[in-house]
């Protein structure tokens, strides 16, 4: 018997936003830093998360 433990990065501490929740707030259409905040009903505290997810919106971006 196998156990897979996925171990999902918090983005942002202050929120507890993860990474899926970031890519999901994107493929949503979310487009702003701050925005992903929004789309899950908080709003940026200390910005420590700010430039990790404008790398995730930029990466995104390319992709299409």
């Amino acid at each position: 018997l196998i156990f897979l433990i996925v171990f999902e990065m918090y983005v942002c501490a202050c929120n507890g936003i993860r990474q899926n929740q970031v890519k999901e707030a994107i493929e949503a259409g979310v487009s702003r830093w701050d925005k992903v905040h929004e789309f899950y009903g908080c709003s940026p505290c200390c910005g420590k998360c700010k430039e990790e997810i404008e790398l995730s919106i930029a990466q995104r971006q390319l992709l299409t």
